[in-house]
């Protein structure tokens, strides 16, 4: 360790703060020389230095609230929204009606449910043998010309493209 050039005990409190002040502008400037090396240090190595943030262009809260004119604030309520595609519609009667009682009509409540499901064809092709010994086979069905139907194949094509699902 390096001995001051001073003996500290016989400093007064008069000379200790300005030797207090001296000590403390030095490490900052030394601080921010250190950042800097560091930072050309990094530029010399190719490395990221660090990264310029801006601050926020939008305005705050104070400006919003002196702006003259106002503004409308959420969104516009919407109705309920009707269902699309096909409805079914079920009607369910109320078990153990008292004689005497009126009838008021019905109430609606909706559900909405996707269904998806698996439909297989097995065709059963007959297959005969001519007195010749030749072999006849029965012809696929139009739009049939392998294991997979045309609805199977949009929905794998849209899933693909549309929905950037993987093969």
């Amino acid at each position: 360790m390096v001995k001051p050039p001073f003996d500290i005990d016989d400093l007064f409190p008069a000379t200790l703060k300005p030797l207090t002040l001296g000590l403390l502008e030095e490490n900052a400037r030394l601080v921010s020389e250190n950042g800097a090396l560091r930072d050309e240090i990094a530029r010399l190595k190719g490395l990221k230095g660090k990264p310029d943030i801006k601050p926020p262009s939008k305005p705050s809260g104070m400006d919003k609230a002196t702006d003259k004119r106002p503004r409308r604030e959420g969104k516009r309520r919407r109705g309920p929204k009707k269902p699309s595609g096909v409805v079914e519609e079920r009607r369910i009667a109320v078990d153990g009606v008292p004689p005497g009682s009126r009838f008021k009509g019905t109430e609606r409540f909706t559900v909405q449910e996707l269904k998806i499901e698996a439909h297989t064809v097995c065709y059963r092709r007959e297959r005969w043998v001519t007195l010749d010994g030749v072999t006849m086979l029965a012809a696929r069905p139009d739009g049939v010309a392998d294991h997979f139907g045309p609805a199977l194949k949009r929905f794998i094509l849209a899933q693909y493209h549309q929905g950037q699902t993987p093969a």
